[in-house]
Parts: C-alpha cells; structure tokens; sequence
C-alpha cells in the first residue's frame, strides 16, 4: 500500500533514528530502500541503521558513483549502482554485495516535452538560434576566489576565440550570497553577457547549451543522460579541473580522483590550458557535442533501472 510522508529535514541524529524506529514500528515494512544523501546525511542513513537493528532486509540506490555512507556506523545489505565504473569504485570501500542497474532517477527524461520546453525557455529570456550559449553550474565551495578565477579564465579563453557568447549561470540551492554576488560583480565588470538562472529546470538548459560548465557537479551526469533521450546534440559537459584547491576539494567530497564521464567521450575535462585547444572553435566543439550524443544513445540504460530493480527484488 502506497504511503507518502513529509518530514521536516533535520541535522539533529537521535531526531533522525527515532524518526525512523517510529516508521518502522508503525508501518512493518518487509524491507527497505533508501537513497544516499552523500557527504551529507539525512533519514536514508538513519532508517537504515534502524532497518539493520531489527533485521530487515535493507537498499541503498546510488545517484552518484561511489556513494557510500556510514555516518550511522551500518550499510544496506545490498547497493544498486548507476554502473560498472560506479561498481568498480564502490568494491573498494564496501564488502557488501553490488548490483547494477541503471539510474532511477533519470528515468522520467523519456517523458519530457523537449521541443515544447525548448520554445518556452528561449522566449523567456530572450534567447535566439544566434546565439552561443554557455551555461555555467554554480557549486557551493569554501574556495570563492578559485572558484571565480576559473570562471574568469574559462570565459576569456572562450570568449577570444568564439564571439557572441551569452553565458548562462544557473545558481545552486546551496551556493552562499556572498559568492553569487562575486559571481555577478565579475560579470557586470567584464560586461558579459550574461543572464542568472534561479529556479528553471536544468533539463531546459541543456537543450539550448553548446556547453555545460561546472567545477565537478553532478549536473554534467544529468546533461549525459538526457542525450539517451533527445534528438538534440544538447550541451557538452565540460568540467574545470585545473585549479589544484577546487580538485581537492573534489577529491575530499566524492572520493574520486577523475571525472568519471571522461573516459569514453561522455565529457571534457580541462586539467590545463592545453585541453583548451579541444574547444577552440565551434567546430570542435559540435564535433564533441556528437561524440557525447552518440555515447550516450549507446550505453545508457538499455532496459528501465526501475525494473531492473523490482526484477532483483522479486529475486
């Protein structure tokens, strides 16, 4: 029988297991699924916790590769993960047992409206078939003035070498006032042209990108998948990695030491100004753009991950 609870999120651990003891008690279930909520931590954890104490069975579905977290000091008994690189890396930090099925939470993008989307965003701000359109992800990060200047040199490099840009910042949920600010101070100094994105779905940015810009967010993975979908080439994940502290800092929150996305023309990863010259006109970079679109239609999700899940249930 279908429940759909509401809670408030809190930081607050004992408010979180006796949460989840108090939903266990009342509901019994016969076992449990949980998300992961990353570096971060939240009911899935608890519950879990909870799941394993009273010997019920217990899943945790992956959004991102590797995403283990023990911050209750117990695991699900089994993983289901996005893929075999995700698998891979998983093996490492877990002896739990690791199935592969797909990516659940992208499963709605065989849905959506593309082409009506499409028209809706480029009327609401303006945009046109002339236009170059970046688009830059923001991320929350301790590191603010890292963080600009790879926007800036990014920009410039661009910008010298393709006119016309319109750049596209999308704020994150979690970015702090003070960076966004600096971000939009750089811009107004610069004059860039430049429109700020609060609160559309990033899907209908995609659509319209040459290129999806982001220090390490899981974006470029959304971007990724939505080409399984769509007739359009859609954005070309890049990703600004040459900044030693930011890197880190992704090492530090992911566990990974390289993008995952790069290794069979799914992305670009700019490690240093050298890998600048792969984006340097718009040649390349549709060239690029083809090369993820056709990765994309090859290897992702042949079968629903939803029922590649039940099957392994029902199993």
């Amino acid at each position: 029988k279908n429940k759909i609870i509401y809670f408030r999120n809190t930081k607050n651990k004992k408010i979180l297991l006796d949460l989840s003891k108090y939903y266990i008690d009342k509901y019994k279930p016969n076992l449990i699924i949980s998300n992961s909520s990353g570096p971060d931590y939240g009911l899935d954890e608890a519950i879990i916790n909870v799941g394993n104490k009273k010997n019920i069975m217990t899943f945790c579905i992956q959004s991102y590769w590797g995403d283990i977290n023990k911050i209750f000091n117990s695991e699900p008994d089994i993983y289901f993960v996005i893929d075999k690189f995700a698998k891979k890396i998983t093996k490492m930090k877990t002896n739990k047992k690791i199935n592969v099925i797909g990516s659940i939470r992208h499963e709605n993008y065989s849905l959506l409206k593309l082409k009506k989307n499409s028209i809706i965003f480029r009327r609401k701000y303006n945009l046109n078939s002339n236009n170059k359109i970046f688009s830059f992800f923001g991320q929350p990060t301790e590191f603010i003035e890292d963080y600009l200047e790879s926007i800036q040199i990014f920009y410039n490099y661009i910008n010298f070498n393709i006119k016309g840009v319109v750049l596209l910042y999308k704020i994150h949920p979690k970015e702090n006032i003070y960076q966004i600010n600096q971000v939009i101070k750089y811009f107004i100094n610069n004059k860039i042209n430049y429109k700020i994105i609060k609160h559309e779905e990033i899907e209908k940015i995609f659509i319209h990108s040459l290129c999806s810009i982001s220090i390490f967010s899981s974006t470029g993975y959304d971007c990724y998948q939505l080409k399984k979908y769509s007739s359009y080439f859609g954005a070309l994940p890049i990703y600004l990695f040459f900044n030693k502290k930011l890197r880190n800092d992704f090492n530090k929150f992911t566990g990974l030491k390289t993008i995952p996305l790069s290794s069979i023309n799914e992305a670009l990863v700019v490690n240093s100004s050298s890998d600048f010259k792969k984006i340097s006109n718009l040649k390349k970079i549709n060239s690029l753009r083809e090369k993820s679109w056709k990765s994309a239609r090859k290897n992702v999700n042949f079968k629903l991950p939803s029922s590649s899940l039940l099957d392994m249930l029902i199993i």
